[in-house]
């Protein structure tokens, strides 16, 4: 960093020359500030265009400074404009996700109360199925004693039909 004050104070033996080179710098010149001129030392004007070439030099300097801040400040701005666009972007994804989280939501409600409604079918399902076996052992129950009674009815049916064919026999035989 080029730094004007230093080689001022080098060049510069009044404060009344710098006066007077800031005068010419703004052009400003009436008859107050041309006085000024006589009471610089004989030098001036060589010491006028070494200030000329400093200050050429740190308006350079300054300049150039300048530019870099501008640039800087230029990928800041493209910088900050990125970051706002990630942000918009995250912004976006986070409402997508809250969305996919209350449609998740509502489908583990709708599961749960399937599977509610699951549970009770399958409640009346044991209980139908409890009811059929109830009246099972009953058939099987009935069934048992009407083979009982079946099978008493068959030996009866024999000793009937034994005594029917002595009967015949008999009637045959008289």
């Amino acid at each position: 960093m080029f730094c004007v004050t230093e080689p001022l104070k080098a060049v510069l033996p009044t404060r009344l020359c710098l006066l007077f080179i800031v005068n010419l710098a703004e052009n400003k010149f009436d008859d107050v500030n041309k006085n000024i001129v006589v009471i610089c030392p004989s030098s001036t004007p060589n010491l006028v265009v070494n200030l000329a070439t400093q200050t050429a030099r740190a308006t350079e300097g300054i300049t150039e400074q300048v530019a870099a801040i501008q640039g800087s400040t230029h990928e800041a701005v493209a910088t900050i404009k990125g970051i706002g666009q990630i942000i918009d972007k995250m912004s976006e994804i986070a409402t997508a996700v809250a969305a996919a989280v209350e449609e998740q939501g509502a489908a583990t409600a709708d599961i749960a109360r399937n599977i509610q409604q699951a549970a009770a079918g399958t409640q009346n399902v044991s209980s139908n199925i409890g009811g059929v076996s109830g009246v099972a052992n009953q058939t099987g129950e009935t069934a048992a004693e009407v083979l009982e009674s079946s099978s008493s009815l068959a030996a009866e049916s024999e000793v009937l039909s034994n005594q029917v064919a002595r009967f015949l026999d008999r009637i045959k035989a008289a």
